[in-house]
């Protein structure tokens, strides 16, 4: 086995301690996220790991689907960017439903700035990834769907700004 150089591992747990000191307000930030989720009736619980025989037996032949979606960008001074979304639903047999699209700021009629692009962005992606967990639902047999949560991002947001939000995006989605 390679002997790490005792100098080496020293340096690194500074820098880990370094790190862990600068980004410390990290947790008290998601404990003020769970709190605010809590506001919305979210509900968090930890899942017992179960074999694929449990899974199996637990999904009575359903499916079982996932939902995630990314936004990228091209490099650029704003508004002189692009923003690459995607959006997948897809089963655990295979059975995906994609949704993608491209904007630039270049095509608004007036400037946003910065909080408003980044809400903007989390918007869009949210209702990328809604629409194809609306479709999977509507063309599969699904027992469970999951999300990793980004289409909370406009509840929270509601809750914070005040602003609206479309309400149709939500209706019916949680039982």
């Amino acid at each position: 086995m390679l002997e790490i150089n005792q100098g080496l591992l020293e340096k690194l747990q500074d820098v880990n301690r370094h790190l862990e000191e600068t980004y410390s307000f990290l947790r008290k930030e998601n404990e003020i996220i769970r709190q605010k989720l809590t506001t919305i009736q979210t509900d968090y619980r930890q899942v017992r790991q179960m074999s694929a025989a449990a899974l199996k037996d637990w999904l009575k032949g359903k499916d079982l689907a996932a939902v995630d979606g990314s936004v990228n960008q091209t490099k650029g001074e704003y508004p002189h960017v692009l923003y690459f979304f995607q959006a997948l639903a897809k089963t655990t047999t295979g059975y995906q439903c994609t949704a993608s699209e491209i904007y630039t700021p270049l095509m608004e009629k007036e400037t946003k700035d910065d909080q408003s692009i980044s809400q903007l962005r989390s918007h869009k992606l949210a209702k990328h990834e809604l629409e194809v967990a609306y479709q999977l639902i509507e063309e599969k047999d699904l027992r469970l769907v999951l999300m990793d949560g980004a289409y909370t991002i406009i509840e929270l947001t509601h809750l914070m700004s005040g602003s609206g939000y479309d309400k149709r995006l939500w209706s019916g989605m949680f039982y």
